[in-house]
Order: C-alpha cells, then structure tokens, then sequence
C-alpha cells in the first residue's frame, strides 16, 4: 500500500514537499497545544502547500490522521468493513471546531491556491487562514503572540519562490547560464541575505513570538544573527536537520544613554561606577593571583639554593675522600670550612 506518511488529502505539492509525519513532529516539538489552557495562534510564513499548517489544523480539529485515506489492509480477506466503518464513525465523533487561530502566507500565490486546495481535502478549510504576501513585509495576522513554525526556503525552494510554470530542471538551466530566478535575484545563493533581512524583520515587528525553523544549515543561527535557545534534531529524508527555536525579545536591554535626561545621566553614571567595582574586584583579584605566583617563584628560588649547596658540598666530600685514598693529606694550616646553609 501507500507510505503511511500520506495522509491521503495532499494533492497539490510544491517542488519540495515535506512529509506529513515530519511536519506533525515539528508541531510537537514545538509544545504547540490548540487544547491546553491558553492555546496561542501558530503561524506559517513560508507555507508552500501548506502541510504543516492541514496538519496543525487536523490536531487542532481532533482529526484523526489517515481519515481520507485507504488502507491496503482493506484489501485482505479477514478484513471486515463494518468494524472499521464503526471505528470511523467513532473518530468522527470526536471532531470539533478550533478554538485557536491557525494562519499562513506565501510569497507564491500559486502555492497559497495549493494549500487552501489541500486544507479542504483535509476537511480543515474553516480552521486555516491564508494570505499571499513575501515573508520579509508581511506583519502579524494577529495581535496575540503566537508560534511560527517554517520549514523555510533554501536552495532549490528560494528559487522557486514565486516562480509558476517552471520545474527545477528549467530553472537549474537559466542559473547555469547566469539568470536570476526567484528570490535569488534579490539575495545570495546561500540565503544569507535572505535569513538575514527575515531576523531583522521579526525582531522589529514579531515581538513576543516564537519561531521554530527546520533547516539542514546548522549555521542559520550565525546567518540570521540571532541565539537559538533550542535545536532539536531531525531527519528529512536523508538530510539531516535542525529545529531551530528564536524568542523574540521586543527592543533592547540597555539603560537610556548619556543626553536623554537626568535618569539617563544618573544611569550612565551607576553604571560606571558598578563598572569601576568591577575593574576594582578583578584587580584585587589578578594582585591575589600575582602575590601566589611570587610565593611560587621564592619557592623555587630557595629549592634552587638548596640544591645548589647540597651539590657543593658533596663534591666537595667526594674530593677529599678521593685525596685521602690517593695518599695526599690535607694541609694543617687550612682555614675550616664554612657551610653557608640557604635560607
């Protein structure tokens, strides 16, 4: 039969589609819960044909998953279609509305037509909104902070951004002979550019969103400029990827600077003199390290010195001992030895 990853309901599907199973691990990866107490919107920049958002919409709606599919179980002899069928109808019943907004946008209209197509054969067309918009101008669908999940465009997906009529091969053709296609006459072919200017882009106008991005770069954080304060591994296929999680924090946290008002001078000045302690407890501390690594070197220097006159003085003993067995004596008249011992 059919891979059980096909949910049976996406017809419509861009150049790189992503598994259905793959896109409902994200969505529990992230903590998305449409059912907890406060559910939050979720949000798809880069929808494409719209999987994530059919499968957050199917959770959302308590669908259970593989419902507009068969199965090649039913092709068997002990099966028996009453007993499914009630089983059906039982998962039926358990369906309900969304009680949580779920929203999506894509820089292709093309591919928004293919989402709304997909999100009514999977019975969710009520529950997901869409929009055609590029993902670096759109602003927020709502005003409650939510969660954006995005398996963003890289590659090949950033050159078919907007592209319709074209397969990969004619667009592999015109780079070949120095063409822009796509986003890639806008941004490099790496999607730095890209990334970038979508950081700065959520970071002005996203506040209090968290993003969760799939992507097999494991240097998107250092390209889009921001910490990640989670990556979970994940396999597409046989890429090996990242979910990469951003908070999105609104402004900067920083005290006002010197020339905006007496609090800002007043802060300017706290903060150097808490800067000038700590300059003061690192040099207190670099003196305790220096006076240790003296009493070190006084004690290396005092080994020294002992080692040295115990040296001397046996060369010395081993000099004597040896005139003594060659017959020679040691004069009479010769001044005692004096011992220096170190200290």
């Amino acid at each position: 039969g059919e891979p059980l990853f096909k949910r049976g309901w996406r017809e419509d599907k861009g150049d790189a589609p992503l598994k259905e199973t793959l896109a409902a691990a994200m969505i529990a990866a992230s903590g998305w819960d449409p059912h907890g107490d406060a559910p939050v919107p979720l949000y798809d920049p880069c929808c494409g044909s719209g999987t994530v958002l059919s499968e957050a919409a199917q959770i959302a709606c308590c669908v259970a998953p593989g419902m507009r599919r068969r199965f090649a179980f039913e092709k068997l002899l002990p099966f028996q279609s009453h007993v499914w069928d009630a089983i059906k109808d039982e998962a039926k019943g358990v369906q309900q509305t969304s009680a949580v907004a779920i929203f999506g946008s894509d820089v292709s209209h093309r591919m928004v037509d293919f989402s709304e197509r997909n999100a009514e054969r999977a019975g969710v067309a009520g529950a997901v909104q869409l929009r055609g918009g590029d993902a670096l101008q759109r602003m927020p669908p709502c005003e409650t902070p939510g969660i954006m999940l995005l398996n963003p465009p890289y590659g090949e997906r950033i050159a078919a951004a907007g592209a319709a009529g074209q397969n990969a091969s004619e667009r592999a053709a015109q780079r070949a002979q120095g063409d822009a296609v796509g986003r890639e006459a806008a941004h490099t072919d790496d999607g730095g550019e890209f990334f970038s200017q979508l950081a700065a882009h959520w970071k002005q106008n996203y506040a209090g969103w968290t993003a969760w991005m799939l992507t097999p770069d494991l240097k998107l954080p250092s390209k889009m400029r921001l910490k990640e304060s989670r990556r979970v591994p994940m396999w597409n296929g046989p890429i090996e990827c990242r979910l990469f999680r951003f908070d999105m924090v609104k402004g900067a946290a920083r005290a006002p600077r010197a020339g905006s008002g007496d609090g800002g001078l007043a802060a300017t000045a706290a903060d150097r003199g808490n800067a000038a302690g700590g300059f003061t407890r690192l040099g207190a501390r670099y003196q305790r390290r220096a006076r240790l690594a003296g009493v070190c070197r006084s004690s290396h220097r005092a080994a020294a010195r002992s080692a040295g006159f115990w040296g001397a003085a046996l060369d010395s003993h081993r000099r004597d001992a040896q005139r003594t067995r060659q017959g020679s004596r040691l004069p009479t008249d010769c001044p005692p030895r004096r011992v220096l011992w170190p200290h």
